[in-house]
């Protein structure tokens, strides 16, 4: 086979890169470097600093001391579990489920509209978001400024509507508003805080009677749907039960069927002869299996003397696999053309015919146990019928008048029972509507003493100290390499190997998928950044004729798949040249799931026969590339073992000879250890390594597992960088770097 061990360094490409990888360099990051992150993400630390600026501010104005006025509820649903269940029970009224979820209620918008409405809060001077007017209204409006210079609120001129004031000030109610179970599972303070103690508590007080009204209107609604409900279904059950007896009379007149009529019994002639007829049935079809079974191996012998086991052909077989193996220790002394090879061919051949006809003596005894069977089974199943066609029609009509009679019967059961129902839930739905579940026990008083303040000045200077100390931690957190890698010239550091980028992409249209995102975007940087590796093999090619490309990872979803695929497919497009993408991860086979999700066969089958390697692959219409999926239904456990044997390296031959480029896709390097096994059939080796997440450790393991790739390597691909994070490391080009891009 052509040597695969000859070294092409990125110089080929035009691009000249140390090769002997800095041990120190790869982890230190001098002040330098960390100014550098700083400027670079200085739009996180002014942002930071104008939060803690902002919370501050918040801080001095927002939280004076204030009066706060609790009113009490007390839910209680014993009266209307005696009225249901007519007894009186020592079981707890209500449950802590139950007292929580009312908590929802209370704070729900329903019932705080309805207070904002009823006490007229948008008017309140309290209430007043106007900017200038009070201390909050400008937060409120430095809010919305920021937000709107970041892109990310509302238009600073929008009309203030009276629905867009009422919600408002139903935010800053709830802000306001505290609701909190009591020490007993049944009881609910309702405490509000305002600078007024007289606005407090009657606020209070309205946010629990509206709490009150809301669970009268709720019973009130229920009771009226559920009449409503049950009305409709008994006059519907009235008619069906009416129709079902009108049904029942008409099929006894057609049917001339009496009341007290003699009723057709089943004999014991027909019970006996159906038991014989599925014995029967049960015969046929075993016979039928046996033949068929043997009519296959029968047709599988004369093909590829695969037969049935029976002692004969057992024997015959071993006397086949002696001669087999004498030939071949013979052929190997004397040749082919010798006499003694000629006559113990001819003996194989005469076993083979016996062993041929030995299957298909077995097939035609087979045969005639079948037609026997078949004969019996249709005896039988004449003499059924014939019992059978006396009585039918009668049982028939009197089965149909028993199935009238009884849905009818059931219709009229339904239909007295729901009406009981009725009339007892309309008794007790008149009685628990004026039973009270829940009621105020202790109405909320101005309180004579405001609550404790916080000390601002404390306040004001941590969220100030906090607000920067986010933003320069989120800038440094960003592009801080945190033993990853970020950037390209981190890789070179790291590994001595040239760094392509490419920047993440996904698929919003399922009619686009990610794979063939070079052919949908053919202006993007991902695009580019695949011609670049395109050059590298070219030069490759062109210098030691390098036509096999392995595609591999240091761990699993890396996006290895997503490489492999694009690049595939670029260089089936634009150089027009034939090239075959093989999927050689048989433990995930992501590839195959995404190229030819119907192949019903591939990588496997071709290894046992290399030769019609184009018989098992499958064309992309849209790129003309060639795909040699791996079709399994689950792993195997000897992949590494397949993947290096030698019919995997015929089957490379085969496709290096048919095909300009080769690209395989092979499993991770940590993981498995397919590629130590496969790489000595493989040109050159891209590694893909995922941007921000694999470890720059991992990276160097994967190198020194499989040190027979590295000098092998085009390059790294620094995959799935982010986008926005790619402006900021790279904003030193400016924006005319990316004019000639286009997403």
């Amino acid at each position: 086979m052509r040597d695969t061990k000859q070294t092409a360094s990125p110089a080929d490409a035009g691009v000249v890169y140390d090769m002997e990888p800095r041990s120190g360099a790869a982890s230190d990051v001098d002040l330098a470097d960390l100014t550098g992150i700083v400027l670079r993400g200085w739009r996180l630390v002014l942002c930071g600093l104008l939060v803690g600026a902002l919370a501050a501010y918040a801080v001095s104005f927002m939280v004076p001391a204030s009066y706060k006025a609790t009113a009490r509820i007390l839910i209680d649903n014993s009266l209307t579990r005696i009225l249901y269940s007519n007894k009186v029970g020592d079981e707890p009224t209500l449950d802590l489920a139950a007292t929580s979820s009312q908590i929802y209620v209370i704070t729900s918008e329903s019932v705080l509209l309805s207070v904002v409405r009823s006490q007229n809060l948008v008017a309140d001077e309290d209430f007043d978001f106007a900017p200038g007017t009070q201390a909050k209204g400008v937060l409120q409006a430095a809010t919305e400024a920021v937000k709107e210079w970041l892109g990310i609120g509302t238009p600073a001129n929008v009309p203030a509507t009276q629905v867009a004031k009422e919600r408002q000030v139903l935010d800053e109610l709830f802000t306001r508003l505290d609701v909190v179970r009591a020490d007993v599972p049944n009881v609910i303070d309702v405490t509000f805080a305002s600078r007024d103690p007289e606005k407090a508590a009657s606020i209070a007080n309205a946010v629990a009677e509206a709490y009150l009204a809301s669970v009268l209107d709720n019973k009130s609604n229920s009771s009226r749907i559920s009449n409503k409900l049950m009305q409709e279904r008994l006059t519907e059950l009235k008619q069906r039960a009416a129709d079902a007896e009108r049904s029942v009379q008409e099929y006894k007149l057609t049917h001339n069927l009496l009341t007290g009529a003699r009723e057709p019994l089943s004999s014991d002639q027909i019970r006996t002869l159906n038991n014989h007829l599925t014995e029967a049935r049960v015969a046929t079809a075993n016979a039928k299996a046996r033949l068929e079974r043997a009519e296959n191996a029968h047709l599988e012998a004369e093909r590829n003397g695969v037969v049935e086991d029976n002692s004969i052909i057992l024997r015959l077989r071993e006397q086949y696999l002696d001669y087999s193996t004498r030939v071949t220790e013979i052929e190997g002394r004397v040749g082919k053309d010798h006499l003694a090879v000629a006559k113990m061919r001819k003996r194989m051949e005469d076993l083979r015919n016996a062993i041929v006809d030995e299957q298909k003596r077995i097939t035609e005894r087979l045969a005639t146990e079948f037609e026997l069977a078949k004969a019996r089974q249709e005896q039988l199943a004449v003499a059924l019928t014939s019992a059978a066609g006396e009585e039918g029609s009668n049982s028939q009509a009197h089965a149909r008048m028993r199935e009238l009679e009884s849905s009818a019967e059931t219709l009229r059961n339904l239909h007295n029972a729901i009406l009981q129902r009725y009339s007892e839930a309309a008794k007790q739905d008149d009685a628990s509507t004026s039973a009270q579940e829940a009621r105020i026990i202790t109405k909320a008083r101005p309180p004579l003493r405001k609550d404790s303040s916080k000390k601002r000045l404390v306040l004001m200077g941590g969220c100030l100290a906090l607000g920067l100390l986010l933003g320069i931690g989120g800038a440094i957190a960003r592009d801080f390499p945190f033993g990853v890698f970020r950037t390209a010239d981190q890789v070179v550091k790291a590994t001595g190997l040239y760094s392509a980028v490419l920047p993440s992409v996904e698929s919003r249209d399922p009619g686009r998928p990610v794979n063939d995102h070079v052919l949908n975007a053919p202006y993007s940087r991902f695009a580019e950044a695949l011609r670049n590796i395109w050059a590298l093999i070219s030069a490759a090619n062109r210098q030691n004729g390098s036509k096999i490309i392995g595609v591999v990872s240091s761990v699993a979803k890396e996006g290895k798949t997503t490489v492999a695929c694009n690049l595939a497919s670029l260089l089936s497009v634009t150089t027009k040249s034939r090239v075959l993408l093989i999927d050689g991860d048989a433990h995930r086979r992501s590839l195959t799931e995404r190229m030819t999700p119907d192949a019903k066969k591939g990588l496997l089958e071709a290894l046992k026969d290399p030769e019609h390697l184009g018989t098992y692959v499958t064309k992309i219409q849209r790129s003309g590339l060639h795909v040699l999926p791996c079709v399994l239904t689950d792993r195997i456990p000897n992949a590494a073992e397949v993947l290096g044997s030698g019919e995997m390296e015929r089957l490379l031959e085969v496709a290096y000879n048919e095909y300009d480029l080769v690209v395989i896709e092979i499993a991770p390097i940590v993981s498995v250890i397919d590629v130590k096994m496969l790489e000595r059939f493989i040109d050159r080796f891209i590694l893909v390594v995922e941007w921000g997440k694999t470890s720059r450790r991992l990276v160097n393991e994967a190198l020194a597992e499989a040190p027979a790739i590295r000098d092998r390597i085009l390059c790294v691909v620094l995959n799935k960088v982010s986008p926005n994070a790619l402006k900021s490391i790279e904003y030193y080009r400016g924006k005319r770097y990316g004019a000639y891009y286009q997403d």
